[in-house]
């Protein structure tokens, strides 16, 4: 814009983006076994307010998992929704990202644990825990442990070592993911305190401990 006898004015305008901002609303379960599905849903909001119809892309570590669908686009609430899975135990790092104008406005990401329902990663004590018993007799009632995957629940074909009085049986869990053995306290033995130590065979580190007490 010029006006005559006044040097010339010139104005610059650029237009500063939006904020966009992309955020993980619920995703369940975090921890799932192989195969199964997570559901998650995104927000998308810009400047703070709902934005609908951006393009959401859902991303993984790991090439044994998959969204589904890859690509969603947000409803009037600014929401998106997919399903997480993937064939393959371990710790996967998920993201869900909005692009304009190719390229990442932004993403947000979030871990999710995938475990194997046929993995036992726990031992629970059942019975037989802090009993007592007479030298020459056996226990009362059985030792039992029970065998559980990383969602609680029993696993069958488990080997546990049964350690006590510096010997080691080895057992199988059953149809229950149990286990119990009947123990005894031979003659000769010391009165006092003792321990019957049950391990995880393929992951010595995974322990339950029971005590008894032997009197004469």
């Amino acid at each position: 814009m010029s006006v005559a006898g006044t040097p010339a004015l010139v104005v610059t305008a650029t237009a500063a983006p939006r904020p966009v901002t992309v955020s993980f609303v619920s995703i369940s379960p975090l921890t799932l076994a192989t195969g199964q599905s997570a559901s998650a849903t995104v927000q998308v909001l810009e400047s703070g307010k709902p934005l609908a119809g951006a393009q959401v892309m859902f991303s993984t570590t790991g090439g044994l998992s998959m969204w589904s669908p890859a690509t969603a686009t947000t409803d009037a609430s600014g929401m998106a929704m997919s399903a997480f899975s993937a064939s393959a135990p371990g710790v996967y790092t998920v993201a869900a990202s909005v692009s304009s104008g190719g390229k990442t406005v932004t993403t947000a990401q979030i871990t999710i644990t995938v475990a194997s329902a046929s993995v036992a990663t726990q031992l629970v004590k059942i019975s037989g825990d802090n009993q007592t018993v007479q030298i020459g007799t056996t226990f009362g009632s059985a030792v039992t442990v029970e065998a559980r995957n990383a969602f609680g629940q029993p696993v069958p074909g488990v080997d546990l070592d049964f350690v006590v009085s510096g010997g080691t049986t080895r057992l199988t869990t059953l149809s229950d993911g149990r286990v119990s053995i009947l123990l005894g306290v031979n003659a000769g033995s010391l009165t006092g305190a003792g321990t019957v130590v049950v391990s995880l065979a393929s992951n010595p580190s995974v322990t339950v401990t029971f005590g008894y007490t032997v009197v004469p």
